[in-house]
């Protein structure tokens, strides 16, 4: 780990400043992510209900 040169003020300023973009960049892909995860559910949750609408049609 090599210590930032200059001012150290204006390393850690920017840095939070990085931080806080990084932090929002994060919470957009989590929320992305969590979208993409209740549509695969939902998408798994239809088809488990039509394979059993399949089961039970074929079992009459």
């Amino acid at each position: 780990y090599k210590r930032p040169s200059g001012d150290p003020s204006s390393f850690y300023k920017k840095s939070s400043e990085d931080i806080a973009i990084s932090d929002t960049k994060l919470q957009d892909n989590l929320k992305d992510i969590l979208k993409r995860w209740r549509e695969k559910d939902v998408r798994r949750l239809n088809k488990d209900h039509q394979e059993l609408e399949d089961d039970y049609t074929s079992s009459i």
